[in-house]
């Protein structure tokens, strides 16, 4: 008896670690870094360019997040209840928006114009399924799923080989900890997985 809870306790403290390791923010910020590495010139544009857009595509986002967990408007910063995920997504949509206009203001890579265009469609679709048929689709599952596929059309098998598993891994805390059912899990994979394989086809 002693084993298995032992076991348990185990797999949650691992699932918890996993889903603050991978959380959507560090994942979407590897992203950006990847693309703007991939469709830069030097590493200093590189650099600039990922910093200017991971400020509107992540921090801005999960300040707002955090700042709401503060004033108890909700649980903790991965947002557990549906209903109060309106905002957050609303907030991180139109951030990702004026980030995006930002970069192609100051004429910055085209690809990440297209890949803030692909996030911000996503986001939207999200709130669409969470706020109107009111069902949570898995945030972490999406952005592992969109690093994975990032990884997979950056470093070729290597960068799968790597990634995938990680993805999984993800889907497999978000289930573990009961923050999402496994169709949840899937659903967020399956959308992330098919916008960037959209993206990496148009580029």
């Amino acid at each position: 008896m002693d084993d298995t809870a032992d076991t348990r306790g185990w797999a949650d403290t691992t699932a918890r670690i996993v889903s603050e390791a991978l959380a959507p923010a560090v994942i979407v910020t590897a992203v950006i870094a990847s693309v703007a590495w991939d469709s830069t010139a030097t590493a200093w544009q590189a650099v600039v360019w990922s910093v200017v857009f991971v400020l509107f595509a992540a921090v801005i986002p999960m300040g707002f997040v955090v700042a709401g967990v503060r004033a108890g408007r909700w649980a903790d910063h991965h947002v557990p209840d549906r209903a109060h995920r309106r905002w957050p997504m609303v907030v991180a949509a139109a951030s990702v928006g004026v980030g995006t206009a930002l970069v192609l203001t100051l004429g910055g890579p085209t690809d990440l114009v297209a890949l803030g265009a692909t996030m911000g469609a996503v986001l939207v679709l999200v709130w669409v399924i969470t706020d109107r048929w009111s069902w949570k689709v898995s945030g972490h599952t999406l952005t592992a799923a969109v690093g994975a596929t990032t990884a997979t059309a950056l470093g070729g098998w290597a960068g799968a080989a790597v990634a995938w598993p990680l993805a999984l891994l993800v889907g497999w805390s978000r289930v573990r900890l009961r923050s999402h059912t496994a169709a949840q899990a899937g659903v967020g994979a399956l959308l992330g997985a098919a916008a960037m394989v959209v993206f990496f086809l148009l580029r």
